[in-house]
């Protein structure tokens, strides 16, 4: 599994953090410094560091990165994520079904569209980087979040370094704390995976994934309202060119990879 980096902007510096153990020569030969207080790698080049991170990590251009999302500032957007220490919004699409606004992911699921604040560019990202900070309840927009951000304040956008760190130590000590509930042990470092399976429910927080044959074994971390797909939805996704869509329920979860759980082993030997 590969072992996330990320960057966290600390004044002029930008510093490496994550388990960076692995590409410490490749760091180092970039050009970054180390932090013995912090131990940890800074830079001042954050685009720089940024593209290195992209090369180390395998993540790939993608098709339709770099250009202006379709609708402009009218985009529909499901919420705002967190993606190598920057603020974009996750590019959403309205289901005619129930009206409720899904994240815009890749066919295989493994990637998701991200807005540029401004509205200017959208960039295909892997959902395993994009940390979702907040997520809308209605339609919104682009032009309507940038209308409305000035009337709360000029950090009313803005997480501090703190408070993101504060809310990812939360949420690991909730997923240990479920894989100690169900008696599992988690492969470190953790990494979430997003399914979006065709079915109406049939999973729940806590479950347990997988298969014998497979060797792998997820654990249920998170589990979305069920969703239905109707043709109209199917065509819409086609004509914008997302992905190919089958009409129907789906169920929307997020899981992390464990060990093999005591009840297979056992009864594998």
């Amino acid at each position: 599994m590969t072992a996330s980096i990320r960057l966290q902007t600390e004044g002029r510096r930008c510093y490496f953090t994550g388990n960076t153990y692995p590409y410490r020569a490749d760091i180092r030969t970039f050009g970054a410094h180390w932090d013995a207080e912090r131990k940890a790698w800074w830079t001042g080049k954050r685009a720089e560091a940024e593209a290195l991170i992209r090369k180390l990590m395998g993540i790939t251009q993608t098709p339709g990165n770099g250009e202006p999302p379709r609708d402009g500032l009218d985009s529909v957007v499901a919420g705002r994520v967190e993606y190598l220490g920057n603020m974009y919004y996750l590019a959403g699409r309205v289901n005619t079904y129930n009206g409720k606004v899904y994240a815009v992911r890749s066919q295989n699921g493994l990637r998701v569209l991200l807005y540029y604040p401004d509205g200017s560019r959208q960039i295909w990202v892997s959902h395993g980087w994009a940390h979702v900070t907040r997520v809308y309840d209605r339609q919104q927009t682009i032009r309507e979040l940038r209308e409305y951000a000035p009337a709360r304040g000029a950090d009313a956008e803005q997480r501090t370094p703190e408070q993101i760190e504060a809310d990812r130590a939360a949420e690991v000590t909730r997923i240990r704390e479920i894989a100690e509930k169900v008696g599992v042990v988690l492969v470190e470092p953790m990494e979430r995976r997003s399914f979006d399976p065709r079915g109406q429910g049939g999973v729940a927080i806590g479950g347990i994934v997988g298969s014998r044959k497979s060797g792998t074994w997820l654990l249920v971390i998170t589990v979305g309202t069920p969703y239905y797909v109707s043709p109209r939805d199917c065509q819409d996704a086609e004509d914008r060119g997302m992905f190919n869509l089958r009409p129907g329920w789906r169920t929307p979860y997020e899981a992390v990879q464990i060990e093999e759980p005591p009840v297979q082993r056992a009864a594998r030997e």
